[in-house]
């Protein structure tokens, strides 16, 4: 950024920073609210949350920035266990999956849309205004939280600290390895690194052995129903944000569309998603979380099929749309009938914690799902790379060639990084390379695409399977 004179590489721990933070709290943040109450570990994240986002608004250098995107991550682990923890408490059970519903229509949407919308908002004012706006929807949440009058009842301790030290290190270990993972020089250097961290896991478990209330509650996972919907999660995040991302790419640097067109060829997901997520809650209510959530699996795989079949040179109208809208709806159908299955199939003292545990599951796929676009574009887009660059002629050396995977992956296919990084090729020789760089995404693409439904297939057998099976129960 030209504010702070800084490179690709440090800019990039404005959002490693965040995750980092929020994977390393966000199960002790789930104890806490089951001990204190969801309320007031609520409006603690929040205002963190408020202060955070104003202090990366005004932030005079990188490290500041930085640092304040640590704040918020760490204030959003506070928010998402504690919010379902009031979700629980405020709404009986039989209105639970239409409020679960409704939370997870305004996460899906923001998380569809945050990115390209993001991205226009810097380009037309400045990236400062993308923390600013991020506070009245803070303040709005903490007035209505402290005009309902609800109390969170609360009970038991708090999470202890060493375990709680422990398991946040072994989160941060294993979210820098799939992170970091497939750019370090050594691949053992990268598991070293996962299995340190589960190392750290098993320590916590140790730590916790004689407590009544454990930090890491293996329990949760020996009801099926819980096991299914950690899974699901997981396994559902991969396929979600290797979408977002790729099909983002995809649309502006393939198909040399601008952000906002992007942003809005890419409405039908978003808006599908907040539509059935909602409407998911009544079925949810009336037929169970199993028969949606199936469906919703089934939905995500089949689109996840003819994504997978796209073109440099494919029309966005109306297949593109078609799947982006049959991706989305499966999105809200899952995240609405999952969550409400999380909060069914576990007691209420542990509620909070369980809500901690899945959005873990789905943040650890999320990142899961960003190593592996990483290692689709560098090493299987990198071969078609060659491979093209040879059939046209065009020599390169390795340093180049990786420089050109740098760029795939950041989205910068266009001519002019080509220029900037080749200055010795002729005019032909560039449109050679861009063309390949373009049909090596896509390839790459495509390959994530389809393994990703092949993920979500697996999800959907575990639903099939398990989900509706409470302890000792039957579906």
């Amino acid at each position: 950024d030209a504010d702070f004179d800084a490179d690709v590489q440090s800019l990039q721990w404005t959002i490693n920073g965040y995750l980092l933070a929020f994977a390393a709290v966000l199960v002790p943040a789930g104890r806490l609210a089951d001990a204190v109450g969801g309320r007031r570990v609520f409006l603690a994240g929040a205002a963190l949350m408020a202060v955070a986002s104003l202090v990366a608004a005004l932030s005079p250098s990188l490290g500041v920035l930085v640092g304040a995107r640590v704040a918020q991550g760490a204030g959003a682990a506070l928010l998402v266990p504690a919010a379902f923890a009031l979700l629980a408490e405020t709404f009986p059970a039989d209105g639970l999956a239409t409020a679960v519903g409704w939370y997870g229509a305004a996460q899906g949407v923001g998380l569809a849309l945050g990115p390209v919308a993001g991205g226009a908002l810097a380009g037309l004012l400045s990236w400062r205004w993308i923390f600013f706006l991020s506070l009245p929807p803070i303040l709005l949440a903490v007035l209505m939280v402290l005009g309902s009058g609800h109390r969170s009842p609360g009970g038991g301790p708090p999470p202890r600290l060493p375990p709680a030290a422990t398991l946040g290190a072994a989160m941060t270990l294993i979210v820098v390895a799939l992170i970091y993972g497939p750019d370090l020089p050594l691949v053992p250097t990268g598991l070293a690194l996962a299995a340190g961290g589960l190392l750290l896991v098993g320590t916590t478990r140790w730590l916790d052995r004689r407590s009544r209330n454990p930090l890491l509650d293996l329990s949760l996972l020996a009801v099926p129903s819980f096991a299914a919907v950690v899974a699901i999660r997981f396994l559902g995040a991969i396929g979600y944000f290797a979408v977002i991302v790729m099909q983002s790419i995809y649309l502006q640097s393939v198909l040399d569309h601008g952000p906002l067109l992007a942003g809005l060829e890419l409405l039908p997901l978003a808006v599908t998603l907040a539509v059935v997520a909602v409407l998911a809650g009544a079925v949810t209510e009336r037929f169970g979380p199993r028969t949606p959530t199936i469906a919703g699996l089934a939905l995500m795989t089949l689109n996840l099929l003819v994504l997978g079949t796209a073109s440099s040179g494919s029309d966005w109208w109306p297949k593109l749309a078609l799947a982006y809208a049959g991706f989305g709806a499966g999105v809200g159908l899952v995240i609405t009938s999952v969550r409400t299955e999380a909060m069914i199939a576990v007691d209420e003292r542990r509620r909070a914690v369980a809500a901690g545990t899945v959005q873990l599951a789905y943040q650890l796929g999320a990142a899961f799902g960003v190593a592996g676009i990483t290692v689709a574009v560098s090493q299987y887009g990198g071969a078609k790379l060659d491979d093209d660059l040879e059939a046209a002629g065009v020599s390169l050396s390795s340093l180049e060639k990786r420089r050109l995977s740098s760029d795939e992956l950041a989205g910068k296919l266009g001519t002019v990084d080509v220029e900037a990084e080749l200055p010795d090729l002729e005019p032909r020789q560039l449109d050679a390379v861009v063309e390949a760089m373009g049909n090596a995404f896509v390839a790459a693409m495509n390959l994530a695409m389809v393994t990703c439904a092949g993920l979500t297939a697996v999800g959907l057998t575990v639903a099939v399977v398990l989900l509706g099976r409470h302890r000792g129960g039957s579906p």
